[in-house]
């Protein structure tokens, strides 16, 4: 029998179990060790503000209130959806709770519901003593009102934040931007130190205090001597030692937890009645926990759905139960709950372990997807939306014009070499370059034909512009290297690819090979000779994921980033579908149309970004010329276009009626094709540039020892032809990638 998959369980890698190794040896030998202060300083240097190392995140809530003058009888308010970890040390002073409904926009308190219950409060002459915010489920609350209602009644904020570490709000980290904050470490967080808490404050006199109440409260003299209660709150320094190991990995730990959340959210995306615990758009939400809603027509209620993951052996529970609705807490004042009843009545938790296996992952999605029946696709009365078909049209980007001073610095008089120049994006990226003046420009393919025509073309339309076709593959690394030393480059525009993605999934060897180790070689001979700007033509397939072609891709860009050293400026720009280009879907519906049909779309709801071929050349250069080293760049080109909506109007555009002169067949999602794709993903902040529609990419730091093992891993996998190997490599370097069915059967 498959072994139990549980809902959170403790993780730890090779690298913090080394550390906590030594660690242990080092407390065994002393007494005292340093490893208590030496952990609060580092999660001090990591959350800029002081931290008090205690024994549970319990404990951290007793004294977060006891600062904050919380005494018996006090009120303090709290949000209703939550556990009962948050409300009990409320308890343990002889204060009452109050609770507040939860917003639907993050699942936290609502800060409409707080205004009222203040309002109501402060008519009655008895406020509360404190306002505990819960960061739910890792997503922080929207502390900007929250704080100034607070602030307006001069009553402190105690966040617990337990499930939020790491998470940020509008820049700022969970947990600092009330009066004190709490962290929880025991073994289901996203760090364990298999218990152990943390009190963090603003306030260095009030983590004075905390830690001297941890302490017995014990006074500064030779004998012991107490002037006032205290409590052994205090961590050990063994329990320390682990958390300062986990430390280490907090940021990795996030991106898997992250990746498993949206894995499911793009798995069951198609699914009717299932829908995904809101994102906030104001930072960094953990994903502690995968939290889903179930409605009625999801196939099962969600019972039946967490009694069929049971049988299956996987754990799930539902969201918290209302403290309102808790038989201690059941006569406790409150504000509203009618949203918190419905989100724990319909919300179920998933296994979302940093540690869960890729494998484990796609068994509980199959257990879901089981469990939902298959759903039918109405498609019948389909409302479109308008395509414009025009090249001018095609997106709602504007192109600045062809007087472009910032791509003219960074062009005119050099030579420029474009890899996949018989290519669409390639070749459209000669002719333009051709417009700014190059002192040469260099095509290099390994297609012989289609860099023939190529050079037809650059001589019949720029005859005053040097052009130099070069057969050549960018997996040659010697030829690489005979290209530079011939030509001399100042920039590189690499457009080789493999982009076809159900053929890739087939052939991911060959997708790697060529897309990642062909980057690599290329990227290593311009550092080599001294290449100024060197440009990665990327993907939108490349954001989370779910085609070898995208995850290549991606991989592509972080080698890149890798390589941020020397003189060499190395920049990725990602795009949608190009209309037009090889393979793009639109030759396609007119070789359809033009048989009579039936024009086939893969999916009802399935949608892309399109651009023209100009655009994409042109934000090729701007991004080429203004990028700083280490970013990707992303255009903002509209809204996606539903690919059925682009049928239709093709088919009205070639004079037919949709449905009766040409049928649509739907045929189903390909292996790895997504059902809509974006520009970035949810670990990546955008900032704009320049240009009004260009933007850059704020990523995750890339661990160059680890990236570089497993590229060589890679290496090694592809010689011998491992695809078990293969996958899983793959998965370690993009922990968001989702692997298809074909390939995982390939495997």
């Amino acid at each position: 029998m498959r072994p139990r998959i549980l809902l959170s369980v403790p993780h730890m890698g090779g690298r913090e179990l080394a550390y906590v190794a030594g660690a242990f040896v080092t407390n065994w030998l002393s007494t005292v060790g340093p490893d208590v202060d030496a952990f609060e300083k580092e999660m001090e240097q990591r959350i800029d503000v002081p931290t008090v190392a205690l024994s549970s995140g319990t404990a951290a809530l007793h004294l977060g209130l006891r600062l904050m003058g919380v005494q018996a009888g006090d009120e303090v308010f709290c949000p209703t959806l939550t556990f009962a970890a948050t409300c009990n040390p409320v308890w343990h002073l002889g204060a009452l709770p109050v609770f507040l409904d939860s917003e639907r926009t993050t699942w936290n308190l609502d800060p409409n519901v707080l205004e009222e219950a203040l309002k109501e409060k402060a008519r009655a002459g008895k406020l509360p003593r404190a306002v505990i915010v819960v960061h739910q489920y890792g997503q922080c609350a929207d502390m900007d009102p929250i704080l100034e209602l607070c602030g307006r009644y001069e009553i402190p904020v105690l966040e617990d934040a337990a499930q939020a570490l790491g998470g940020t709000y509008k820049g700022h980290a969970a947990g600092t931007m009330g009066a004190a904050g709490v962290f929880s470490f025991n073994g289901n967080k996203i760090i364990t130190t298999a218990g152990g808490g943390m009190l963090v404050s603003s306030s260095r006199e009030w983590v004075d205090k905390a830690r001297y109440w941890s302490q017995q409260s014990r006074d500064a003299r030779r004998a012991y001597q107490h002037s006032e209660i205290g409590f052994n709150y205090r961590m050990s320094n063994v329990l320390a030692a682990i958390g300062r190991g986990q430390l280490q990995v907090l940021d990795e730990r996030i991106k898997q937890r992250r990746a498993i959340a949206f894995r499911y959210r793009d798995a069951f995306a198609d699914l009717p009645g299932m829908s995904f615990m809101p994102q906030g758009p104001n930072g960094i939400h953990t994903n502690w926990l995968s939290c889903f809603l179930i409605d009625p027509d999801f196939g099962c209620s969600r019972d039946e759905l967490i009694a069929r993951l049971d049988a299956a052996n996987v754990e799930a529970r539902p969201v918290w139960r209302p403290m309102h609705m808790q038989p201690f807490h059941s006569d406790c004042e409150r504000f509203g709950g009618a949203v918190a009843e419905d989100l724990f009545r319909r919300g179920i938790c998933l296994p979302s372990s940093s540690s869960l296996s890729l494998d484990d992952q796609l068994y509980v999605i199959s257990v879901i997807r089981d469990a939902a029946g298959a759903a039918a696709w109405e498609t019948a009365g389909a409302k479109t939306s308008p395509v414009d078909l025009s090249d001018e049209g095609a997106s709602k980007n504007n192109i600045t014009s062809a007087e472009d001073n910032s791509v003219l610095r960074s062009v005119c008089g050099r030579v420029v070499l474009v890899t996949g120049a018989a290519g669409s994006i390639g070749s459209e990226l000669c002719r333009q370059i051709a417009q700014f003046a190059p002192a040469a420009i260099v095509g290099f393919d390994i297609a012989e034909s289609g860099l023939f025509e190529l050079e037809l073309q650059m001589r019949e339309a720029f005859p005053a512009i040097t052009f130099h076709a070069e057969i050549g593959s960018v997996q040659n690394a010697a030829r690489l290297d005979e290209l530079m030393n011939r030509y001399r480059p100042a920039a590189v525009y690499h457009a080789a690819a493999y982009k076809h993605v159900p053929l890739m999934e087939s052939h991911p060897f060959e997708a790697v090979e060529n897309n990642v180790f062909g980057t690599y070689s290329l990227g290593l001979a311009a550092m080599a000779h001294g290449v100024e700007n060197f440009v990665l033509i990327s993907s939108d397939k490349a954001v989370r994921p779910t085609s070898v072609m995208g995850v290549t891709k991606r991989i592509a860009e972080l080698v890149l980033l890798n390589m941020q050293s020397g003189t060499t400026k190395f920049v990725a720009v990602r795009f949608g579908n190009v209309m037009d280009s090889t393979g793009s879907v639109m030759p396609i519906f007119r070789r359809q149309i033009a048989r009579g049909g039936p024009v086939t779309v893969t999916d009802p709801e399935m949608t892309r970004f399109f651009m023209t071929v100009a655009e994409a050349g042109r934000l090729v250069l701007q991004a080429g010329a203004t990028a700083g080293a280490g970013q990707i760049c992303v255009l903002e080109i509209g809204q996606a276009v539903r690919i059925v909506d682009l049928a239709i109007q093709m088919i009205r555009k070639a004079g037919f009626t949709p449905g009766k002169d040409i049928a649509i067949e739907f045929t189903g999602r390909r292996p790895g094709e997504k059902l809509s794709e974006e520009m970035a993903s949810y670990l990546e902040d955008t900032e704009s540039t320049t240009y009004e529609n260009i933007r850059v990419l704020n990523t995750l730091a890339v661990n160059h020892e680890e990236l570089n093992g497993r590229i060589d891993a890679l290496r090694s996998i592809c010689n011998r032809r491992d695809a078990s190997g293969l996958v899983q490599v793959l998965s370690e370097i993009v922990p968001e990638y989702s692997p298809s069915g074909e390939l995982l059967r390939f495997s």
